[in-house]
């Protein structure tokens, strides 16, 4: 952000002593805004734009996993797939996006087997996949019991699940990855298809894609967990492979902007509040409340520039949390911890496109004269704040059948929505800060 110059003598001081008073206050109650208190007064946008494309380096360590399972035969659909294809280029982006690649190897089913990489690319035959004791069901909670968290892990697999199966896994993915502070991706592959949809809510049945007619082409996924960083350099670096199309990945993790700008002004009818020449930057500003004033209404524009392939922000949804310091000429005499408040509420908020529009209500009618620092925090709601991509619903079934979307995947919209809800309750992620100093006189 730019820093423009501070004007004013008084609020030189006062900057200076907010500055102060955060590098040295220690961070109170939980991020989710839950706490009687929130982080230090950290003028960053660190914690809403996360890593930013930091973070990684000239080496990967990755893991596959290859669902092994007889449900995955049809997707050889002899041999010439998208699906035996995603193999073959997975290895060669790994290679081209990074210096060094170090892969590791494994099958899974009923149990996880490590594999070689001779053995990883016969996964085009069938008789990978007939293996006994790994072929008979599908057990990715078994892969997430055995994965190693200091790499990126890329498992293969129909992702058909039953409700009960979803549950268990987005328990799992919760405790393994969510908690463990990792974030997940999920990338669905329309493939050609061949063979027999097990599992689904009706009798096993045969199907039967039409060559060169996506629409009918059965999918498959990539579901990931690493780093967010790691997570997005791994997704840019696939699509250099054509059976991969950037509108059918989303990314699960605690940073859902890039970027964000914002204003704050004061309505007319707040006669008694009026702005300072003081900005320092597009997310700080300051007012003064006149003698007599017990507050008025200020309208936020924030515009966020959206991190691509994140879920969906239900604007009726999001929420604002405000924490409130008392500020002091002197050092010493001025808080040097912030407190929840209800100085400043959200009224109303009106979404256009990737743009909030809020309205905040200021009351400091029972705080005396002083000067007060509030940090506001904007967040998609706790529940149901973020909602799946449209894609994901467009490839889902509540249960497929030869007569009613026999290639869609069961509850996978249950299962991207569990698992972003999951997410949302470990770490909540945040849309925008915004700082308002106010003098009250």
């Amino acid at each position: 952000m730019t820093r423009t110059v501070l004007e004013g003598r008084f609020f030189t001081r006062i900057a200076l002593f907010a500055v102060i008073c955060a590098a040295g206050a220690a961070g109170c109650g939980g991020d989710d805004g839950r706490g009687p208190a929130d982080d230090a007064w950290a003028y960053t946008q660190r914690d809403v734009v996360g890593p930013n494309g930091q973070g990684t380096t000239d080496s990967i360590r990755a893991d596959v996993y290859v669902d092994a399972t007889t449900s995955m035969v049809g997707y050889l659909a002899g041999g010439a797939s998208r699906y035996t294809r995603f193999f073959r280029e997975l290895e060669s982006s790994l290679a081209s996006g990074w210096a060094y690649s170090n892969l590791g190897y494994f099958k899974f089913g009923s149990r996880v087997r490590s594999i070689s990489r001779n053995t990883f690319r016969d996964a085009d035959r069938r008789a990978f996949y007939r293996e006994s004791g790994v072929s008979q069901t599908t057990r990715i909670d078994s892969v997430l019991e055995q994965m190693n968290r200091s790499k990126i892990s890329i498992i293969t697999t129909d992702l058909f699940q039953n409700e009960s199966d979803v549950t268990a896994l987005v328990s799992r993915v919760k405790t393994e990855v969510f908690q463990q502070g990792l974030s997940a991706a999920v990338l669905g592959i329309r493939s050609e298809f061949d063979g027999r949809v097990f599992d689904a809510r009706v009798p096993a049945y045969n199907y039967a894609s039409t060559r060169d007619e996506e629409d009918t082409y059965r999918p498959f996924y990539a579901l990931m967990f690493g780093k967010v960083a790691e997570l997005r350099r791994l997704f840019q670096t696939l699509q250099s492979s054509p059976a991969v199309s950037r509108d059918y990945f989303v990314l699960i993790s605690p940073y859902l902007v890039e970027d964000y700008r914002a204003s704050v002004r004061k309505t007319r009818e707040s006669r008694k509040l009026n702005a300072t020449a003081v900005q320092e930057d597009d997310s700080r500003f300051a007012f003064d409340l006149q003698s007599g004033g017990t507050g008025g209404t200020l309208r936020a524009n924030i515009v966020l520039d959206r991190a691509p392939n994140t879920p969906r922000i239900e604007a009726n949804r999001v929420e604002m949390t405000a924490y409130r310091k008392k500020l002091s000429r002197r050092p010493g005499e001025g808080d040097t911890t912030s407190t929840r408040t209800r100085d400043l509420t959200l009224e109303a908020l009106r979404s256009s496109e990737d743009t909030l529009r809020a309205t905040l209500r200021m009351n400091l009618e029972d705080d005396p004269s002083g000067t007060y620092s509030y940090k506001t925090v904007f967040r998609p709601g706790a529940t149901d704040g973020l909602g799946v991509p449209t894609w994901v619903e467009r490839f889902s079934s509540k249960s497929p059948s030869p007569q009613n979307g026999p290639n869609k995947t069961l509850n996978l919209e249950k299962f991207i929505s569990d698992l972003i809800q999951a997410s949302n309750s470990v770490r909540r992620p945040k849309l925008a800060k915004l700082y308002i100093t106010v003098r009250k006189l």
